[in-house]
């Protein structure tokens, strides 16, 4: 399981690393790409590979969310089960 997990970071985080170094030779590292307000430092020291501030990526977040809701009860449509949460159909 720890080989699993270490295997999902590495797809995940490489490409966000290597997103912020072309971020910082850019010289937009620290800005939000959404709202272009400044990344707290306290946040980059805990995702140095932050792209956006804790407020747009709670928003973010919550986006998708929505989308894989949206997914899942699609899915659960066409294999024929109920939709809606907890497989409660609406």
């Amino acid at each position: 399981m720890a080989a699993d997990a270490a295997a999902v970071r590495e797809l995940a985080v490489r490409p966000a690393a290597v997103q912020a170094l072309q971020r910082l030779a850019d010289g937009t590292y620290g800005r939000c790409e959404d709202c272009e307000g400044a990344i707290p430092l306290a946040r980059l020291e805990i995702v140095p590979y932050a792209r956006r501030c804790a407020a747009c990526q709670r928003v973010a977040e919550a986006s998708w969310r929505g989308l894989d809701a949206m997914i899942a009860d699609r899915t659960r449509a066409l294999a024929g089960e109920p939709q809606g949460p907890l497989g409660v159909a609406p």
